[in-house]
């Protein structure tokens, strides 16, 4: 049992519009993102994403906005999937 007394408890809240598809893997942006009580992020906005394709448009396309993916060098998907 957890002792929330004086404490706010409440669900994880869910980033519905998000352009963190690259950043999120970052620990930095994860606790940023937990910190404001953010536990779910919906990526491929505007129906751009690493899946489903070889990623490598993607990670062009926003590049400029949430940086190049951190592992992700634009092989198979699998590849990503796996890191």
């Amino acid at each position: 049992m957890l002792d929330a007394t004086g404490r706010l408890v409440m669900p994880g809240l869910v980033d519905a519009h998000s352009h963190a598809d690259g950043a999120v893997f970052r620990s930095d942006v994860q606790r940023a993102l937990l910190r404001q009580g953010v536990t779910t992020v919906i990526a491929g906005q505007d129906g751009v994403s690493y899946a489903p394709g070889d990623g490598v448009w993607s990670s062009r396309y926003f590049a400029a906005i949430t940086g190049p993916h951190p592992t992700f060098a634009g092989g198979a998907v699998a590849e990503l999937l796996a890191t």
